[in-house]
């Protein structure tokens, strides 16, 4: 059973996560998923085909039988190389009480690990997923939008088991000049700003802005400011996949064709050109099926 999610390019901060309490569950042919960040946990399970995967700073490629682990506040996109089976799972930090003393302290700095012969990875999100979609025995199991006491169950037995086997890193607090900067960029990245503008607005200093960034977001101010013109950049095209070259540069914050076009690269594995006829032929298939 494969239930499809809509490619996300709505919101970069998705707050909407952090303000409900939910685990959320779904099984795609294809993964295509802008950057954006939030407070929850997050897997995905390639169980077949190929993931391509920015999180952080750091490029990953997931191969089959593999389980991407994305911990809270880590800038993220997702981009499925092949059609395949891909699990994804989103889990709300507060329903995880049992391992709050791990992570109010840590993040999972293990970004993969390989699942064993018996696929017990697999399982478990298998299981969350059957749980969420009331599939076989689950069926008209549990009420409507309510996370059931055994879905968190396991949840937390598959958090337990991916803590176990990653490393673990100190976990820094968002502060408050972090969340008025991402503020200020959110409200500012379709034009041109330097990290020296931030920190005049903010009244700090550019270099203390900078290093309490890095440790905070795990990602540079430049290259959270890229990754957000990117995400509008795809998100343009998937509004107008006709959309030129030029408006794309002029909406997204870009100062040049070809420093845009190399960050779009570098964050999609492709041409916004080939996007867009991607984008075409997907629209052009789905009004032929409709005429049938």
């Amino acid at each position: 059973m494969v239930i499809s999610m809509e490619t996300q390019y709505e919101s970069f901060y998705e707050s909407s996560h952090d303000k409900e309490t939910h685990i959320s569950a779904w099984c795609q042919k294809e993964v295509n998923i802008g950057a954006h960040f939030h407070n929850c946990l997050e897997f995905i399970y390639v169980h077949e085909g190929k993931l391509s995967a920015s999180v952080g700073s750091n490029k990953i490629l997931v191969e089959p039988n593999n389980l991407l682990i994305i911990s809270s506040f880590y800038v993220h996109s997702l981009y499925s190389l092949t059609e395949g089976q891909y699990y994804v799972l989103s889990i709300s930090r507060n329903l995880l009480y049992e391992c709050s003393s791990v992570l109010d302290n840590y993040d999972i700095d293990t970004l993969t690990i390989s699942d064993d012969d018996n696929k017990t990875l697999f399982s478990f999100m298998q299981l969350i997923f059957n749980m969420h979609w009331g599939c076989g025995i689950f069926n008209n199991m549990f009420p409507d939008n309510m996370p059931p006491l055994q879905m968190r169950l396991v949840a937390t037995a598959l958090v337990l088991t991916v803590i176990a086997k990653s490393k673990l890193t100190p976990h820094i607090v968002m502060t408050d000049i972090v969340a008025a900067a991402i503020e200020y960029i959110q409200n500012n990245f379709r034009h041109h700003i330097l990290i020296s503008d931030i920190s005049r607005t903010l009244i700090c200093n550019s270099q203390q802005l900078s290093t309490q960034f890095r440790q905070v977001m795990k990602i540079s101010i430049t290259d959270y400011i890229k990754k957000l013109r990117t995400t509008e950049m795809a998100r343009l095209i998937y509004e107008d996949p006709k959309i030129t070259l030029n408006e794309l540069e002029e909406k997204s914050g870009f100062q040049s064709q070809r420093s845009m076009l190399r960050a779009f690269r570098d964050e999609y594995n492709c041409t916004p050109s080939e996007m867009k006829c991607a984008k075409l032929n997907t629209y052009n298939k789905s009004e032929r099926e409709s005429k049938i």
